[in-house]
């Protein structure tokens, strides 16, 4: 199964530090995988003792290094848990009695969190699906994520049996996030927008204003069925504008 920013969902998230994130701020990392939670609140987050470094509580200012083990408690289960239906637009590009594939926009926050109560994919699926079920009562039917500025294919499960088999297929392709960001970079070719990993700076011409990170395949063995679902998302319109700009120079 491929994803280019995917989080397998446990009760806490676990991380080991690679070349291409080491030697900057344990807030400012932590910060750019809770990207709706302020950097202010992450570092209270990480006082309180809710970001652990090879297994011992640190400083906001601690300088990441190759190898360490960070673990992130989790800090938006609340909120999920208290997710309420929202009708809120939802390009549905797969769809049978157990699952569903989102293919998701740019712009859209997966799961509530502070700063995004009631726009996220999950209020929107809630609202799409009411019967949804839970998994350990969190997370409706969300198995992995997108970043919010990452747009394309997103599995929603629609019944804990088959949720709990995608989440054990995805921990075992891939357990990173910002996977492809970190190994890019490390080569020297971060991604064009990337604001963590890249340098931040968006295409001026024409103007685009996130990463340039698509999700556009998924290949995944369907839980029931035991058929390999291989599925294809074209490019946004913003995206394909850009490399048909670019081209033409």
């Amino acid at each position: 199964m491929y994803n280019p920013d995917v989080t397998i969902y446990d009760d806490a998230y676990t991380y080991t530090i690679e070349e291409g994130e080491a030697s900057q701020r344990i807030d400012r990392f932590v910060a750019s995988l809770l990207e709706d939670v302020s950097r202010t609140s992450v570092q209270q987050i990480i006082v309180d003792g809710g970001v652990l470094v090879n297994g011992r509580t640190c400083k906001p200012s601690y300088l990441l290094r190759v190898g360490d083990e960070v673990c992130i408690a989790q800090t938006t289960a609340k909120s999920t848990r208290n997710a309420k239906p929202c009708a809120l637009p939802l390009n549905i590009f797969y769809e049978d009695k157990d699952l569903l594939v989102v293919n998701k926009a740019a712009g859209m926050v997966v799961h509530p969190s502070p700063g995004h109560v009631d726009d996220t994919l999950v209020n929107a699926v809630l609202a799409y699906y009411p019967d949804l079920q839970y998994v350990e009562g969190l997370r409706p039917g969300i198995v992995h994520r997108l970043d919010r500025d990452t747009s394309g294919l997103i599995i929603v499960a629609k019944n804990a049996r088959t949720q709990a088999a995608l989440i054990e297929q995805m921990r075992l392709e891939t357990g990173r996030t910002h996977q492809i960001r970190v190994h890019l970079k490390a080569i020297g070719h971060p991604i064009v927008g990337d604001p963590v990993y890249g340098s931040g700076n968006m295409c001026s011409t024409p103007p685009l204003n996130r990463q340039f990170l698509h999700a556009f395949q998924l290949n995944f063995t369907h839980p029931t069925t035991g058929k390999v679902l291989e599925l294809e998302a074209p490019l946004p319109e913003d995206l394909t504008f850009v490399l048909l700009q670019k081209s033409s120079l």
